[in-house]
């Protein structure tokens, strides 16, 4: 069952101040770290990318390294981390 636009519509307003607040971190942030604080998308993990690259184009975040995912599903791949 596809998600209703209203959520997703929410889902990406949350993500975005979710980004706002924690680009103020010293050490960059990890798109996994916005998931840990909301949760996944409604529509899917899919989606993921391409709201941290408009997330990163909104806010002038620029990728400063990798890291390993922390989600045993993705077995420790590569994970960008963004600071400003």
């Amino acid at each position: 069952m596809a998600a209703s636009k209203k959520k997703v519509a929410e889902y990406n307003k949350s993500f975005y101040q979710t980004v706002a607040k924690l680009r103020k971190r010293k050490n960059g942030f990890t798109v996994e770290d916005v998931t840990n604080k909301i949760g996944n998308p409604p529509s899917g993990r899919n989606s993921l990318g391409a709201l941290m690259v408009n997330a990163a184009k909104k806010y002038e975040l620029v990728p400063v390294g990798e890291t390993t995912s922390t989600i045993p599903s993705r077995r420790h791949s590569a994970v960008t981390i963004w600071d400003n």
